[in-house]
């Protein structure tokens, strides 16, 4: 894709593919289906499979060949960094507020 395109397109592409797969679980959940969870999970992934494999080149085209792994390297090191402080937030501010939880604690 980048190479008939541009770097630019397809990490455009991902971004916008991985911010509808994210939106779309909110309708999901209103729904409470797998399906349509599984749906906005696949959508989320096509997205993240376009960052990752349009970002990549583009990080190791953008300078000096003898620094390229130095990068790359430096680029995914961010990778665990936003997965931790995404599983802190999505504890702190999602799973704080689930009513499910909160009728099957009251037995209902």
């Amino acid at each position: 894709f980048a190479s008939r395109y541009s770097y630019k397109a397809g990490i455009l592409l991902g971004l916008a593919l991985y911010a509808i797969g994210a939106f779309l679980f909110w309708p999901a959940a209103q729904y409470e289906t797998f399906n349509f969870f599984l749906i906005s999970l696949y959508i989320l992934t096509f997205g993240l499979a376009f960052l990752e494999t349009t970002a990549n080149p583009y990080i190791l085209a953008m300078g000096d060949p003898q620094t390229a792994t130095r990068r790359l390297n430096f680029a995914q090191s961010f990778n665990p960094l936003g997965s931790i402080t995404g599983m802190f937030v999505a504890s702190q501010l999602v799973l704080t507020n689930l009513e499910s939880d909160k009728r099957d604690a009251a037995g209902n």
